[in-house]
This record gives structure tokens, sequence and C-alpha cells, in this order.
């Protein structure tokens, strides 16, 4: 996405809260609930400001509360490979599959599979 799309968006009361909200929370050192799309436009913030790091360390917290979510996952996989890590990448697009946790966070639900109809007949 383009970084001039987003940057009225930067500018909304409701993503300086929510800023402020995960600011605090990383100086503090706590752990706080955010929406996964919230998460996602810190991230493309702190990337349009280039801070790299800090738009790493927003998509791996959010992976840590939304381990399951596909535009988390490929949003890493493309920074992975905006930052040359091309061997990394690789190794995470197997994951990119809606209910498939990546590799590092914790497990989501289990994909329950369908019982066997056939059992019992």
């Amino acid at each position: 996405m383009n970084t001039d799309d987003l940057s009225h968006s930067f500018q909304t009361p409701e993503f300086l809260e929510t800023l402020a909200n995960y600011e605090e929370m990383v100086r503090q050192h706590r752990t706080c609930y955010f929406e996964s799309n919230d998460l996602i436009l810190l991230a493309e913030y702190y990337a349009a400001q280039q801070k790299i790091k800090e738009s790493d360390d927003v998509i791996k917290y959010a992976l840590t509360i939304h381990p399951d979510n596909l535009e988390l996952q490929i949003y890493q996989c493309n920074s992975l490979i905006a930052s040359g890590k091309l061997d990394e990448a690789e190794q995470l697009r197997g994951y990119l599959r809606p209910g498939q946790s990546m590799p590092g966070t914790r497990p989501g639900r289990k994909n329950r599979q369908p019982a066997d109809s056939t059992n019992g007949k």
C-alpha cells in the first residue's frame, strides 16, 4: 500500500490514540489487546518513517495476539522480502494459510477434522 494513501490515516484522532497507547505499552513493558487492523496500521506508520525495527516489532507483537491472521502473516513475509531475508521469507511462505499459526507464535485454535462418516456404518 502506498504510504501517501495512509498519511491521512496517521493523523486521525483514533490512530493517534492507538499510537499513544501502543507506545505507552512498550515503554511500560506491558501487554495490551489491539485489533489486528490497528496493529497493521501501526506497522505501516513506523515503516513510512523508516523505523523498520519498530515496524517489525509491531508485527511480531501482533502475531502473539492474532497468530492465525493471514494479513499479518503476509505483512511479515513481505517485510522479510523487503529486508532481503529471502530464505526466512520462503520458509514462512509455507505457513501462509488461514488458521495456520506462524512459527514462534502461540498456537491458535486447532483445525478440527470432520468426523469420519464411515465409522459405525
